[in-house]
């Protein structure tokens, strides 16, 4: 499904801008406007670890105009087999501040808006209200609930993935007025919730240090919300909207499997 796209365009580029995104300006559906509604673009990205690394490495090379990074952990020498915009320098330190080092080293024409800070009830919907679009790069249960809750409220779009082992998820997530009126179909409109209608018991699904992960899935997963990102904001290409992608690794299997509202 094509939506409207969500990001208002700047003006105008630089010319060099214009040289940085040439190749991909040339792709039919982006091109030169879709290029400005990027740079246009506010895009909150919830957790800089495995997921969230790739993400904001690939959304900074894009030439999303600004990116809020929330994570209130800091690195540890456990994580960097798929953390990879970390480095050995940044164990210990936070891990917002060391992505961002990364992004600005990348593309100094990102503007970045750092959230040291473990996302609450309390402080979610003052942080989330201020970008286009939420990515939901964390590794629990209890904040993919809360991104869920108040991304739905907010009538925010959201792109979300996940990694267990050497499989991974990634789907679109939008509903209400805003959706709609970007020409989103009221069968496409789901939300997490619509796969996982209840937070699995504690221990069924493993989390933290007992979670198995494999580094390079990690990637692969980030990649892909990446590209939904660009797509939703500059409104091009088929979005994962209303589907959920399936990648397992050791098998080589994806899949692509239809999701409805529970309430139709």
């Amino acid at each position: 499904m094509t939506l409207l796209p969500i990001a208002t365009p700047v003006p105008e580029l630089s010319e060099t801008e214009r040289e940085r995104y040439a190749r991909q300006m040339l792709l039919p559906g982006l091109e030169d406007e879709g290029q400005r509604r990027l740079r246009g673009a506010r895009v909150l990205v919830v957790g800089a670890g495995g997921l969230g690394s790739p993400v904001l490495l690939y959304l900074a090379g894009a030439g999303v105009g600004t990116l809020g990074l929330l994570d209130s952990d800091k690195l540890e020498l456990s994580n960097l087999h798929r953390q990879v915009i970390h480095s050995m320098a940044s164990i210990d330190t936070p891990k917002v501040e060391s992505a961002a080092a990364r992004v600005a080293g990348l593309n100094p024409d990102v503007a970045l808006e750092l959230h040291n800070v473990r996302l609450t009830k309390d402080n979610a919907a003052e942080i989330i209200g201020q970008y286009d679009l939420v990515v939901d790069a964390t590794d629990n249960f209890a904040t993919r609930f809360l991104l869920d809750e108040v991304c739905t409220e907010l009538g925010v779009p959201e792109v979300w993935g996940s990694v267990l082992g050497a499989a991974s998820q990634v789907a679109v997530f939008w509903s209400g007025e805003a959706a709609s009126a970007h020409g989103a179909a009221p069968e496409r409109q789901v939300r997490l919730r619509d796969i996982f209608p209840t937070e699995p018991p504690a221990g069924v699904i493993p989390v933290g240090p007992s979670s198995p992960v494999l580094g390079a899935p990690v990637g692969q997963a980030g990649t892909a919300m990446a590209t939904e990102v660009i797509k939703l904001l500059a409104g091009f290409g088929e979005v994962l909207l209303g589907r959920l992608a399936i990648f397992d690794s050791r098998t080589a299997n994806y899949s692509v499997l239809t999701v409805r509202p529970r309430a139709l």
